[in-house]
């Protein structure tokens, strides 16, 4: 399926999205990230978005300051163990 570059999903498939999205995408932050930021995040530092499913099961989104990708993955991994949230759902990153 094709993806757009801000969202890891298709705009169709987005919309629908189950509320157990472990199943379709993979588990591990890292690869989550790099996916939904490929083209966007770079090194050098900058504000980004990041748009994930909530415990509720709802779009819910974020904003951290990282200085590049590798930065970016610590500081989300660290606000999903802070709030309680699944690190494998995230479905965008804007800049």
């Amino acid at each position: 399926l094709p993806y757009d570059v801000k969202i890891c999903l298709p705009e169709y498939e987005k919309n629908s999205l189950p509320y157990d999205v472990k199943n379709i995408l993979p588990n591990n932050v890292k690869k989550w990230l790099t996916f939904a930021g490929k083209g966007i995040v770079t090194t050098g530092g900058g504000t980004y978005r990041i748009g994930f499913i909530n415990m509720d099961g709802q779009e819910d989104e974020t904003e951290l300051d990282a200085y590049n990708m590798t930065e970016l993955e610590e500081l989300y991994r660290d606000f999903c163990k802070e709030n309680g949230f699944r690190q494998n759902t995230v479905i965008y990153v804007e800049r």
